[in-house]
């Protein structure tokens, strides 16, 4: 007998230490003293260093889902997978997807679809699967559990639920799969950018039939490039590839490597 979903999954179906302040004055100069006597080769490194890694992006800090940081080439196409790397046992899950720009071109990127505007079928019959042999889903094929919608531009939006068959939690082991996102990069287009969460969240036990919604700190990863050999260098990355030669050259030079130049 074919089980009823649940309210919830019918529901998701339908939408998507620091320094103490008070140190002795006589550590204080000590700290005045080694600044002093750091080399202006040395300053010139760390602060070539310090700008650069600004424009690095910080590691989230660990979420329920976790999702691939891919680059794919202007008019090419490429894969991110979506893990539920947290322990938290779960009976529902439902998120929506966002491709939301950190920079570059507008709808550099967005989600493929079939020529019925349907992503491929998430990988429900994988034994990694997050409700591997107790989906909802699975046991409702060839129903795609999965939709690509609009929210700023054209497939930007990837929607999926499931939820267990026999309602109870699912023990989670921090690696299982739940879906992998086929994305589309445009020609001739670069930019980064990332997943954002939008009508998500989970489900368990003890919450009585409430559940939990996903915000951006329950998303790893999930950052996109774009990469356009075309498009020229930024004047910021001459600059800083600059500072750092410099600083490279003046390191060698003090340490006698570089006095023929």
């Amino acid at each position: 007998m074919t089980r009823e979903p649940s309210r919830n999954l019918r529901v998701g179906l339908s939408v998507f230490s620091g320094k103490d302040a008070k140190s002795s004055n006589s550590s204080l100069k000590n700290e005045v003293f080694m600044c002093r006597n750091v080399s202006v080769g040395r300053w010139i490194a760390i602060l070539a260093f310090l700008v650069m890694g600004a424009g690095c992006p910080l590691v989230a800090s660990a979420g329920f889902l976790t999702a691939d940081n891919v680059t794919i080439q202007a008019g090419g196409s490429g894969q991110v997978f979506v893990r539920w790397t947290s322990t938290q046992p779960l009976n529902y899950l439902v998120t929506g997807l966002v491709l939301a720009k950190i920079s570059g071109d507008d709808q550099a990127v967005s989600y493929i679809v079939d020529g019925n505007g349907a992503p491929a079928i998430p990988p429900l019959s994988d034994t990694n699967y997050l409700f591997a042999g107790n989906s909802f889903a699975a046991d409702s094929l060839p129903v795609n559990p999965a939709s690509v919608s609009q929210t700023n531009y054209a497939a930007d939006t990837y929607i999926m639920s499931d939820a267990t068959l026999d309602s109870l939690d699912y023990a989670q082991n921090g690696t299982r799969v739940w879906t992998v996102l086929n994305l589309m990069a445009g020609a001739g287009k670069s930019g980064v950018y990332h997943l954002v969460f939008q009508a998500s969240e989970y489900d368990f036990a003890s919450t009585g039939g409430n559940p939990v919604g996903l915000n951006a700190s329950d998303l790893d990863g999930g950052i996109i490039t774009i990469q356009n050999p075309s498009v020229v260098p930024e004047p910021s990355g001459f600059v800083l590839g600059l500072t750092g030669c410099m600083a490279m050259f003046w390191r060698l030079r003090k340490r006698g490597f570089a006095k023929r130049c």
